[in-house]
């Protein structure tokens, strides 16, 4: 595997363990490593066009079109990223929920800092256009978590809601499944199958919700791509403003409980929230701003080979 290839793979596994986590949108990652455009353009090219040049035999021109080296790889890294990390994040979220929160609202901070710089030219509709994004995420995370189900139908919407979600930076797929009251019920699926226990059941939810993924993907894709060619500007700063918004269900001094089989986010009491807590919390802040530029600089490293 040569440098580009191993560089889009480890793009992808970031991005598939910030699926994972509610709160954390992979299509932040996409941005922060410098593949979000290229990774909508290549998606909204999976249509009837490419279709065509399939059935025509001409292979490479609908590879080419859709970007199919690319996208195999960052999948695959996308699959891994989930299938690995799923479990240590679920530990994390458990038993260290308050650092956890704490490193990624310093990472989404510090990306939109690096994100919103890049926007060329600065105007007040590009400013209004991050603080409705920002106050359009506030309210999506501000929503109360439904009661969910396990009919297939409903699984499949959740798959086309949630993806939808997951490509736009700010706004997590996990989250939204939260809301949806269907996060516990897919993530266990994807655990079983990691432990090697899952039944054709589980196994036939899985494909479903991943059926709903797929068409979702392609459809919002579509109008993401043209977004960004005809508004630019503006579609960058509305994004960054969804990473601002998102911050609140980062908020570190919460915990993690299980209420009715669905896990589900409290607030700490206050005798809880000790001075070594708020000590912990403000490193792990600061490390996420840290790593976040870190991270920058690698992506500008990994770019030069792509």
């Amino acid at each position: 595997m040569n440098i580009p290839k191993i560089s889009h793979f480890i793009r992808g596994a970031l991005m598939g363990v910030a699926d994972t986590i509610p709160g954390i949108s992979g299509g932040t990652i996409a941005m922060i490593v410098g593949v979000y455009e290229r990774l909508v353009t290549a998606i909204s090219h999976c249509d009837t066009q490419t279709f065509s040049l399939v059935l025509s035999g001409k292979w490479k021109e609908a590879a080419a079109r859709i970007d199919l080296l690319f996208m195999v790889t960052l999948v695959a890294g996308v699959v891994f990223g989930i299938v690995t990390s799923t479990v240590p994040v679920l530990h994390l979220l458990e038993n260290h929920l308050p650092v956890t929160f704490a490193a990624f609202t310093g990472l989404i901070l510090g990306s939109v800092w690096i994100l919103f710089r890049r926007i060329p030219k600065h105007t007040f509709v590009t400013t209004l256009s991050l603080v409705l994004g920002a106050v359009a995420a506030w309210g999506i995370v501000s929503l109360n978590t439904m009661s969910g189900s396990t009919h297939l139908g409903y699984v499949f919407l959740c798959g086309m809601i949630a993806i939808c979600a997951m490509i736009l930076p700010g706004i997590s797929g996990s989250y939204v499944l939260l809301l949806l009251g269907e996060y516990a019920y897919i993530i266990e699926k994807v655990r079983n199958v990691v432990h090697l226990k899952t039944n054709l059941n589980e196994l036939t939810v899985l494909v479903v919700f991943a059926c709903g993924c797929v068409i979702g993907l392609v459809s919002f894709a579509k109008l993401l791509r043209w977004l960004l060619k005809h508004f630019h500007n503006q579609t960058m700063a509305v994004m960054c403003g969804f990473m601002l918004g998102s911050l609140k269900c980062l908020w570190p001094f919460q915990k993690m409980l299980e209420v009715a089989g669905k896990k589900e986010f409290v607030a700490l009491p206050s005798e809880a929230i000790t001075p070594m807590l708020v000590g912990h919390v403000a490193v792990a802040l600061v490390g996420g701003l840290a790593l976040i530029f870190v991270l920058e600089y690698l992506a500008s490293k990994l770019s030069s080979h792509s």
